[in-house]
């Protein structure tokens, strides 16, 4: 027995199945045993033109990503979720914010928490050579050369269910423009930092890892 999926073109799958493959003689069948009812639930969220955008970052805050100049509350139906075998760093640096801002990176023993978001397709996906509402935000640009790019990751919700889903990390042309600042503005602003406690407060994130958050955003300017 296999697990198999099959796969829209924005990377989200229109079901999962269990599936049996057998041969008799020459000729091959499949026959579909059941459906994993729970992730057909839980991506009924996400179909029908919108995505599950994952933020890890200061758009954890509800208020900042629904902001007029952001999506003014376009994102919707926000959950908690968990990111295993990955960690936050603060090694990119945002201009419009003057700080030093997140990034998550691969690393075993660590974890991120971060929120989900239904978002409609056409704020996340744009035409090639084009850039997305959400690229503009996260300063993704179409050469790759941006602060973020775009990524499909999976993530696992309150349930312990893992959902396919959409976020942006850091990218190698970012972190060698944040290694070339200074010391100064390499630091993370104490304005900057707030919105992810926000986020972390109103999702109920455990005291263990807002202090996680703090050590690695290190000390505060501003």
């Amino acid at each position: 027995m296999r697990r198999c999926c099959a796969w829209g073109a924005l990377g989200v799958p229109h079901a999962f199945v269990y599936m049996v493959a057998y041969r008799t003689g020459v000729r091959e069948e499949a026959t579909v045993l059941a459906l994993n009812k729970s992730l057909e639930t839980e991506m009924a969220k996400f179909h029908k033109g919108y995505v599950g955008l994952f933020q890890y970052g200061s758009n954890m805050s509800s208020a900042r990503l629904n902001s007029p100049k952001r999506l003014n509350k376009r994102a919707r139906r926000p959950f908690r979720a968990r990111l295993d075998a990955w960690g936050i760093r603060f090694d990119l640096y945002s201009k419009c914010n003057a700080s030093g801002v997140t990034d998550i990176v691969q690393v075993d023993g660590e974890y991120v928490m971060g929120v989900v978001y239904k978002v409609p397709v056409r704020l996340v996906y744009a035409p090639t050579g084009k850039r997305s509402k959400m690229d503009e935000i996260e300063g993704t640009r179409t050469d790759g050369t941006g602060n973020y790019q775009r990524k499909r990751i999976n993530v696992v919700n309150g349930r312990g269910e893992t959902i396919p889903v959409v976020t942006y990390i850091g990218t190698e042309h970012g972190t060698r423009r944040f290694l070339r600042r200074d010391e100064l503005d390499r630091r993370v602003s104490r304005t900057y930092f707030s919105h992810l406690l926000k986020g972390a407060h109103k999702f109920r994130f455990a005291d263990s890892y807002i202090s996680y958050l703090q050590r690695q955003a290190g000390i505060l300017k501003g």
